[in-house]
């Protein structure tokens, strides 16, 4: 499960369709859709319901909201990591500063680990 899409979900649920959501997150629609998509296939279940012209969550989304809540509170960052943050640390070993460094795992946490 992405934690981005649970992010996605939140915004949808928050402001009420796909596209205000994306133009909150700053993303496409699509990557929208595409993420409610993977949601949905990784819960086999319906996440989101038509009510007039918003959606609004299922019973089942309330309890992964609250999951995803509990894990952002539990990342002294507050929030999950982006690709970007990943692939700035990642650059790191690219460098020809960091040729002699070989064989290391790099924890990408939010500090989480630092704790």
């Amino acid at each position: 499960m992405n934690l981005r899409h649970l992010e996605y979900l939140a915004l949808i649920i928050e402001h009420g369709s796909f596209a205000a959501a994306a133009q909150a997150s700053g993303v496409s629609q699509p990557a929208i859709t595409h993420g409610m998509r993977k949601l949905q296939e990784h819960f086999d279940a319906p996440l989101l319901l038509r009510s007039g012209r918003r959606y609004v969550p299922t019973v089942k989304v309330g309890v992964n909201l609250d999951l995803m809540a509990m894990l952002e509170r539990s990342i002294p960052l507050g929030r999950a990591g982006t690709p970007e943050e990943a692939a700035g640390a990642a650059y790191l070993f690219c460098i020809p500063e960091s040729d002699y460094v070989s064989g290391q795992t790099m924890l990408c946490t939010g500090g989480l680990t630092g704790m």
